[in-house]
């Protein structure tokens, strides 16, 4: 025959229930503090990839004289290909590249690879030609919301920035 203790003890309906509400609580606490880390990641690849770019440029200042792409450079005004090259293949000292390093193509290269904006994944390059001067080309778009991703550059000062809209973080704008 089976026998039912009185004394049997087990978890009550309400207990249950109070268990699955703290865990619910808890694991929503863990996926916000999780869903915050991404930004700062990509803060902190945008700082990195900045000061990259910003060295590299320097660098090849240092080495010609002049920045990539600016007047007296080899093919100014440069396409975006012609300076990323500037900036990861070799170059003699009128600006000109090659992929390999040779006797006249002694300098660089400055980057193993072109950074990628991190906020809109894109490399793309907006430039600033002449008599513009980065800091009030840029202001309505880093300020505004005119900003499409990737770099801005102005060649005639070495100026690089992100650019970046208002729905991106514009602290790392200032040079």
């Amino acid at each position: 025959m089976l026998r039912f203790s009185t004394n049997s003890r087990g978890f009550s309906l309400a207990e249950v229930l109070i268990v699955i509400a703290l865990l619910g609580i808890l694991s929503s606490i863990v996926l916000l503090n999780l869903g915050g880390s991404d930004t700062a990641a990509k803060e902190r690849t945008l700082k990195g990839n900045l000061q990259a770019l910003r060295s590299a440029v320097k660098m090849y200042h240092s080495d010609h004289g002049r920045y990539p792409c600016s007047t007296g450079d080899y093919y100014y005004p440069c396409t975006d290909a012609q300076f990323r090259y500037k900036l990861t293949r070799y170059s003699r000292a009128d600006g000109a590249t090659s992929a390999t390093k040779t006797a006249q193509y002694t300098y660089g290269p400055y980057l193993d690879d072109f950074p990628v904006e991190p906020f809109s994944a894109s490399d793309s390059l907006t430039w600033s030609l002449g008599t513009e001067r980065l800091k009030a080309t840029i202001a309505n778009i880093v300020d505004g919301s005119g900003g499409n991703g990737g770099w801005y550059y102005e060649p005639e000062s070495g100026n690089i920035t992100a650019n970046l809209g208002s729905a991106y973080p514009n602290e790392y704008a200032g040079f």
